[in-house]
């Protein structure tokens, strides 16, 4: 099954600056680590926060580009794989879903 991987990337607005780059480090090997735990399940997943890397060789922001780039992963995939651990996590990717305009039913995939 074809999964995209819903999980914070950045902080929420509450972290101090100088620790947002250890959050969202943190939060890209979470992800990482969903994404490995799905495939020894036999899926294919997507892991968003993979463009992270991609996102550090570039020399200006692109973060509507990203966006555009979520949103068409999810219409692809059958599934999403939301990865909460806090309010703040909740907060961040509720933020997501509106911004891409996204609905689990709307696209027919399965919400995990």
């Amino acid at each position: 099954m074809k999964i995209y991987v819903a999980s914070p990337y950045q902080a929420c607005k509450h972290i101090t600056p100088h620790n947002i780059p250890n959050v969202v480090a943190s939060n890209v090997r979470r992800a990482i680590r969903v994404g490995i735990d799905l495939i020894v399940y036999g899926h294919n997943p997507y892991i968003p926060h993979l463009n992270h890397y991609l996102q550090l060789e570039m020399d200006e922001d692109m973060e509507e580009y990203w966006y555009k780039v979520d949103a068409e992963w999810l219409r692809c995939c059958e599934a999403i794989f939301v990865v909460t651990i806090n309010r703040c996590d909740r907060e961040v990717l509720s933020d997501m879903m509106v911004r891409h305009r996204v609905c689990a039913g709307r696209l027919g995939n399965t919400l995990f």
